[in-house]
């Protein structure tokens, strides 16, 4: 599998989004909340992630109620 593909939420915002090269991700994989706000970014070269940015409100880690407005929670 190559290119983007996107998942989508049943009232038709968008849930999911990911860039695959060979099955493989590489880019940005971005999900969203059903009202159709930012949740998280990760970045991934060639299959690895190396950056996650997480958005309120952040399902990332469920325990966390600190607002993160695009700020980098994880770095490799």
């Amino acid at each position: 599998m190559h290119g983007k593909f996107i998942w989508y939420f049943e009232n038709g915002n968008k849930q999911q989004e990911v860039d695959l090269v060979e099955g493989i991700k590489h880019g940005k994989e971005k999900y969203w909340n059903k009202d159709g706000s930012l949740n998280s970014v990760t970045t991934y070269e060639n299959g690895k992630a190396t950056e996650i940015r997480a958005y309120e409100p952040n399902y990332i880690n469920t325990t966390d109620t600190a607002n993160y407005e695009g700020e980098v929670i994880w770095k490799k």
